[in-house]
């Protein structure tokens, strides 16, 4: 029996439309890098340097006093955000290697904040509980003099999008997988026909 060509096309687009978003979507932060200056009423402004994305969920990096965006060694911010899926719960955030000072928001809460002391690198660690849902999640990291490094952790699940949404009403995706399922039907029926 000849399948019709659109019954494989619709089959085709059905199986890819099905299939889980979190493997198709890997994690990713933008970051956004800033050279800050002083100003002469003590305040400070930032020059923005360039940005850049990571591909991955926890990250460490320890630049010593070497170079970290660019040529610059000294007053260097980044802002990394991304969004992360929670299907409700408590998760564990850990600041860690904090030289010079790094705070972590979801949502616009400040959740966590680590500095180094004494030439000791900061660690802090909190659990949080986070709504269902997605939520913006955000950490700013601050070089000020000399030695440099920042680590941050954070469960690999909250990057699981379809994860939050199990059990939800049928999106986008849900209502062209049904069309086109409603599509194949008549023609494969006509199909069977002798």
């Amino acid at each position: 029996m000849k399948i019709p060509a659109a019954a494989a096309l619709a089959l085709v687009l059905c199986t890819a439309l099905l299939l889980p978003a979190a493997a198709q979507e890997p994690a990713h932060w933008e970051v956004k890098w800033y050279r800050v200056r002083a100003t002469t009423d003590g305040g400070e402004f930032r020059v923005f340097l360039g940005s850049e994305q990571w591909n991955h969920t926890s990250f460490h990096f320890d630049w010593g006093s070497h170079r970290i965006y660019g040529t610059h060694t000294d007053n260097v911010v980044f802002v990394a955000t991304t969004t992360i899926y929670s299907s409700g719960g408590s998760y564990r955030f850990k600041l860690y290697d904090v030289d010079d000072t790094a705070t972590v928001t979801i949502d616009g809460e400040e959740i966590l904040t680590a500095s180094a002391s004494n030439d000791v690198p900061g660690q802090k660690i909190v659990n949080y509980y986070l709504d269902r849902g997605s939520h913006l999640l955000r950490v700013e990291y601050r070089e000020i003099c000399c030695t440099a490094s920042i680590g941050f952790d954070i469960p690999d699940e909250l990057f699981e999008k379809d994860k939050s949404d199990a059990g939800d009403t049928p999106g986008f995706t849900g209502i062209l997988a049904a069309a086109a399922l409603l599509a194949v039907a008549p023609v494969a029926a006509r199909a069977r026909r002798p």
